[in-house]
């Protein structure tokens, strides 16, 4: 089971990056606010990233701690992934008048990223350790 945990942590990574690029494209397109939306993105991404891929180590290499690195680590987690939701929420709404395809999947993303972290991942979690 833990596979899916796994599967379900390198996706969400790579939405991470998903989200940089996105988000440096509208700042090309929307000189301005979306500059800090990019910056913003871009941070909270790296920090969650590197939980994310801390967590995938840990569950590997030291499985004893797992449990606890899991409990330290998600606060954090929650915190920035629906920081990460609402800036690409603010994001897509910015470029709504100019872009609106991109808009709706800029906006589409943000929704995608809160309902993984506040529904797939506490299955997922829950199915792959807490048996």
């Amino acid at each position: 089971m833990t596979a899916w945990w796994r599967i379900h942590q390198g996706v969400v990574i790579a939405l991470y990056f998903i989200a940089c690029g996105l988000t440096w494209q509208i700042k090309e397109w929307q000189p301005g606010s979306a500059g800090a939306v990019f910056f913003a993105v871009s941070i909270i991404a790296t920090i969650a990233g590197i939980f994310r891929g801390h967590l995938l180590f840990a569950e590997r290499v030291n499985s004893s701690r797992f449990a606890a690195e899991l409990q330290r680590a998600a606060p954090v987690l929650f915190v920035a992934d629906l920081a990460l939701a609402a800036a690409l929420g603010i994001d897509g709404l910015l470029l709504a008048g100019i872009r609106p395809v991109a808009s709706v999947l800029t906006v589409a993303l943000g929704v995608g990223i809160a309902l993984a972290r506040l529904l797939v991942e506490p299955a997922t979690t829950t199915a792959s350790f807490n048996k």
